[in-house]
């Protein structure tokens, strides 16, 4: 897209100072993040506003689209690709979603898939010109041409991946990379738009490209070796009174949940209720080797002490690698603690285990 952006620039503007309006739309993108950065860090409250993300307000949701419209925006006024713009607004979206960034890629996929691609796979197909395709030979012998190009190229690079995988998993992957659609329609409009290539050209990138994106995925199901699928269970550290019922919750959804505590009293309480126990410290990570954390889906902790809690979400997410950590802090003056880690808090208006159950 940054080629694709400088590539327009020079050729309506040729080689000029306007090429550098495009490292202008990348400070932009720098001084954005830097600013959200340095306000999440010196006022701390502004991390409590995820709370509202879960109210009919989705503050999270109209930021995003505030955000990008704003890049969108910037970019056209800047005589950049617009592109290039929506793509650093969502790159941006996404580096400053934090904790919250699974919730917010699911809604804006639910938009995306809903309304936004639909209307482009429309107007893709309002603008496909058949007629003119199938009247000029030469983009009729640019199809097949420009097809084989594609597998070859992406095929070829595949071969990298023989270095850490089978043979029939790198020929696999260069079958899923040779899938394009998206990207390479978008630049068949602005070459079109520009002049760079006639109707009957755009169309023949059209085909291609829907040809691979069709074919790329029945060639990847045919070539990839089956893999079995992983059950992954969520970990909750502590076997009190709200862990054994978050437990319980979780098991009526039908996943697999494991406690994990050391009082022997709460143990054999959650053993007796037919909970699944390890009788372990959480804290160490010798533990969380044996709980093998690539099972492993989300973890919750709820233990009684906040400094307990900072030390199994440390374990959990810095040693073992678990991204998705939950916690509650007891005190409120601690909910920063946890924040700078990238541990998700629970929102205190609402009920505790009905939220780590979400």
């Amino acid at each position: 897209m940054l080629l694709v952006s400088i590539y327009v620039v020079l050729r309506t503007e040729g080689l000029s100072l306007n090429v550098l309006l495009v490292l202008l739309l990348f400070g932009a993108f720098a001084t954005a993040y830097r600013v959200a950065t340095l306000a999440r860090r010196r006022f701390p409250g502004l991390n409590r506003l995820q709370g509202l993300s879960q109210a009919t307000s989705q503050v999270d949701v109209r930021g995003a689209f505030a955000l990008a419209l704003a890049f969108i925006a910037l970019a056209q006024g800047l005589g950049v690709e617009m592109i290039l713009g929506a793509f650093l607004g969502g790159a941006l979206i996404g580096l400053l979603a934090g904790t919250g960034a699974t919730d917010l890629r699911h809604k804006l996929d639910l938009f995306g898939y809903a309304f936004f691609i639909p209307i482009f796979f429309i107007m893709i197909g309002v603008r496909f010109d058949l007629s003119a395709l199938l009247s000029s030979t030469r983009a009729l012998l640019l199809v097949p041409v420009v097809l084989f190009l594609a597998y070859a190229i992406k095929f070829a690079a595949s071969l990298l991946f023989r270095l850490g995988f089978s043979w029939r998993e790198t020929l696999a992957g260069g079958a899923l990379l040779s899938s394009r659609l998206s990207l390479i329609i978008a630049v068949s409009a602005i070459g079109l738009q520009m002049g760079s290539i006639d109707s009957a050209t755009n169309s023949a990138i059209i085909l291609v490209a829907i040809v691979t994106s069709t074919l790329s995925p029945l060639l990847f199901n045919r070539i990839a070796p089956a893999v079995e699928a992983v059950q992954r269970k969520f970990v909750i550290a502590g076997a009190g009174r709200s862990a054994r019922l978050l437990a319980k919750r979780i098991l009526e959804h039908g996943y697999e949940v494991v406690l994990v505590a050391q009082d022997p009293r709460h143990v054999e309480t959650a053993r007796e209720m037919d909970l699944s126990v390890v009788e372990a410290d959480a804290a160490e990570p010798e533990t969380w080797d044996t709980l093998k954390p690539e099972t492993i889906r989300a973890v919750a902790v709820l233990l009684a002490e906040d400094e307990r809690n900072l030390e199994v979400s440390r374990v959990a997410r810095d040693i073992a690698g678990i991204k998705r950590v939950v916690s509650r802090a007891h005190e409120a003056s601690h909910t920063p603690l946890f924040v700078e880690m990238g541990v998700q808090m629970i929102n205190p208006s609402m009920s505790p285990v009905v939220e780590l159950e979400y």
